[in-house]
Parts: structure tokens; C-alpha cells; sequence
């Protein structure tokens, strides 16, 4: 990892997975803040051999990163991980060249001096660097101002989903992709100059009224998901502004819509191709969450889910279903194969 972090911009892996912006900022709530994950964003795909869907924030804070015992069985327990796009170094040095501004070109060629002015500004107060996003194009600017307290976190520790495609690669297992580091970039890669001038403006504004009102962006959008409330999850999702009505629709069919069903038809695949494996597919929580979530998606294709949480009996009851679910398959593949073997001892015809 310190090779991968000395040729890669510290923000990279989060830009991996835009949609982390979904989760900020959090409505006010008097409940106490969390300090470990409450109820995970982890469903069972109830198949022979059961899959499992994992909704991931793509961050390194230790609350996040610190798996409970039910999460941490599941990983251990599957023998395949699937990320939303591929988690190695060469992905990432791809990506820190595709958001890259053309060569000869600044920031504040493409959204204007005052904006620039006020991006200094912020980062200032940040106490960061402006040199760090010099060479970024508008709208990944734009999808990290959420999150820009754990930027420094990033530099130093993975984020959730390379630290389970880390784990799952040492651990010999096959790790794979649900999309390609070229499908997720397109959502953003041709928007107009003027149309990534309105995201960051408005990924300022907001940001800047939250610092007003003293919230902690970054720190809401994990507070929602040690809390696993996907009600709240999918209330941010409708509220949350990308910019006008026309590239909000556009911004949110592509991020959201688009997405789902691409990673969902892939899911399934994947179940189709290996059905007496046990897979994990970890994707950002915001993705399990809202309109044509990708839940939904695969309870359409014929799929029926459950929920996990954190009690040990929901995490033996699971094991158990798992087990029984394994045998019974085992049982229907030699039932199976004895009536090939009927077949082709009774002539066509012939019921004796």
C-alpha cells in the first residue's frame, strides 16, 4: 500500500465510488452518536449456496473499517469478493489520470476566479493545501468537499472496500468487479464545463452552509451508517442537491438508476455462473437504499433477501439456513443425476 499512496492522490479512492457524497449531510437527530456499526448493510441472497450483499462506505475511519463479528463471519465464510470496481494499483493510477484537467489548463479556466477564490478559501480553513486539487476537474472537486476531513485519513489507511479486497486477496480468493473503472468515471467524464461549474458550486454551498450551522459533513454521513438506517439513507438520497432539475435527473439516473441495474444483471451472473459458491458483493450503501435500489432489483429477478444483524442467534441462525440450504443442493444434484441415470436405462416409452 505505501507504493500505491506515493503515485496516487490521496482522494482516489474515494472518487472510486462517487456516490458517497449520497449520504451528506445528515438531518439533525437528538440520538447519541455512534461509535461502532449499529446494524450493517448486509443482506443474505437466499440461493442453494447462499451470496451475500455487503453496502459499504468507501472511507477509512476505524468505526467503519472495524467489522462486527456477524460482517466479519460472512467475510471470512465467502469464497468470492466483488467491489464495485477493480480495487488495485493500476485502477488508481488510471483514475488519477483520467480527472485530471487537460494539460495547460487550470481550475479556474473551466468555473471562473470567484468560485476558485472561495474553493481556496475553504481548503484554507481545511487546512489543506489548494496544490492538492490543481490539476482535479470541477466535479471531483465537487464529489469530495463532503468528505474532506477524512482526506488525511486516506493518505495514511484503505478505505472499507480495499480493505476488503486486500483481505480477500490474501486469503486466495477470487476478487473481482462489478463494473469498470471507465463506467463508473463516465457518469461525470462528459459533463459541460458550465454543468460541472453548477455541481461545485453547489457541493460549496453546501458544505459551506453546513460549516455555518457547525455540522461535520463527513462525520453525519458516518453517523448514518454505523446506523444502517436505510429509511434515513434513502430520504437523504431524494434531498440531496446535484445541481439544477436538469442535471440533477441526469446526475441521479446515471449515479443511481443506470448503476443498479448494471451491477444488479452482473450479480446475478455471477450467482448464475458459479451456484455452488458462497460470493460477497460489497458496494456503497447508498446503492442498497432509495429509488431502484439494487435490492429491489434483485427481488424482481426472482431473488429473496434477508437482512442480517448483529445478535449472535441471527448470526447461528444463519449459519445453520446456510448448512441446510448447502445439503439440500447437495441432495438435488444426486436425486439429479439418479434420474439421468433412469433415463438412460428405461426405453422412451416404457414407464417400467
Amino acid at each position: 500500500m505505501r507504493r500505491l499512496r506515493t503515485i496516487v492522490p490521496p482522494w482516489v479512492p474515494a472518487l472510486l465510488a462517487p456516490i458517497v457524497v449520497a449520504f451528506a449531510p445528515l438531518s439533525a437527530t437528538a440520538q447519541a452518536p455512534a461509535t461502532a456499526i449499529e446494524k450493517p448493510f448486509l443482506w443474505r441472497i437466499e440461493t442453494p449456496v447462499p451470496s451475500y450483499v455487503f453496502g459499504t462506505i468507501h472511507l477509512p475511519d476505524e468505526r467503519v473499517t472495524t467489522l462486527p463479528n456477524t460482517v466479519d463471519a460472512v467475510v471470512d465464510a465467502t469464497g468470492a469478493l466483488f467491489t464495485e470496481i477493480p480495487m488495485d494499483t493500476a485502477s488508481m493510477m488510471k483514475a488519477a489520470e483520467r480527472v485530471k484537467l487537460p494539460q495547460g489548463t487550470q481550475l479556474s479556466d473551466v468555473v471562473g476566479e470567484p468560485l476558485c477564490a472561495r474553493l481556496r478559501d475553504h481548503l484554507e480553513k481545511k487546512g489543506l493545501p489548494v496544490a492538492m486539487f490543481d490539476r482535479a476537474q470541477p466535479w471531483v472537486i465537487g464529489t469530495q468537499l463532503a468528505i474532506l476531513d477524512q482526506i488525511k485519513q486516506l493518505a495514511t489507511k484503505p478505505p472499507l472496500d480495499l480493505m476488503l479486497a486486500t483481505r480477500a486477496k490474501k486469503a486466495k480468493k477470487e476478487v473481482g468487479a462489478l463494473e469498470t473503472l471507465d463506467e463508473q468515471l463516465d457518469v461525470f467524464g462528459d459533463l459541460t464545463n458550465k454543468e460541472q461549474t453548477t455541481f461545485l458550486t453547489k457541493a460549496l454551498d453546501r458544505v459551506e452552509r453546513d460549516a455555518a450551522a457547525g455540522k461535520n459533513t463527513g462525520e453525519t454521513m458516518i453517523q448514518l451508517y454505523l446506523r444502517g438506517d436505510e429509511a434515513a439513507v434513502a430520504k437523504e438520497l431524494n434531498d440531496y442537491e446535484l445541481g439544477d432539475a436538469a442535471l440533477q435527473e441526469k446526475l441521479m439516473l446515471r449515479l443511481l438508476d443506470e448503476r443498479n441495474v448494471r451491477m444488479a444483471d452482473r450479480i446475478v451472473r455471477r450467482l448464475q455462473q458459479a451456484p455452488y459458491r458462497s460470493n460477497l458483493f460489497a458496494i456503497g450503501a447508498a446503492h442498497c437504499a432509495g429509488r431502484s435500489n439494487l435490492l429491489q432489483l434483485l427481488a424482481e429477478r426472482g431473488y429473496r433477501l434477508t437482512r442480517l444483524d448483529l445478535t449472535d442467534s441471527d448470526a447461528a441462525r444463519a449459519r445453520e439456513v446456510a448448512a441446510i440450504d448447502a445439503e439440500i443442493e447437495r441432495r438435488n444434484a444426486e436425486i439429479a443425476q439418479l434420474r439421468a441415470r433412469r433415463e438412460r436405462l428405461v426405453p422412451a416409452g416404457n414407464p417400467k
